[in-house]
């Protein structure tokens, strides 16, 4: 993930999924929460990316319909900012870093809080494929 001010742009195995540069918008974004959600084609699990725009944590109640059972379990991967308006810069390139955990207890309907300014990768593993 790059993010440098209103722009944010994001890779996954090499190759660019996401860009936005909020600055070319005539308004503010229309809601606080965006997302996607694909099947992962190698291993049969969920990804959910979601955009929080918000200067505060977001909680969102997770739906996942078809497809098979989930494991429980999968992980978090979430790139955070100080607020809307924050960059990298070659002075401090570890400011803002990717940050991975482990879930538990994932299910077909459960919740989740987003962190303010973030974009979060959800990987939920299913039973099989």
């Amino acid at each position: 993930m790059k993010v440098d001010g209103l722009k944010l742009s994001g890779s996954l195995d090499g190759k660019q999924v996401i860009a936005v540069d909020m600055a070319t918008m005539n308004e503010l974004p229309k809601y606080d929460l965006y997302a996607s959600a694909v099947t992962d084609a190698a291993t049969g699990g969920v990804l959910l990316r979601v955009v929080n725009f918000a200067e505060a944590p977001k909680r969102a109640t997770l739906v996942v319909d078809g497809g098979g059972k989930l494991s429980g379990t999968g992980t978090a991967i979430t790139l955070q900012a100080d607020d809307q308006k924050a960059s990298q810069t070659l002075d401090d390139p570890t400011r803002y870093v990717p940050k991975t955990r482990q879930l538990d207890n994932v299910s077909q309907r459960f919740e989740y809080e987003f962190p303010p300014c973030s974009f979060t990768l959800l990987r939920l593993d299913r039973t099989g494929k």
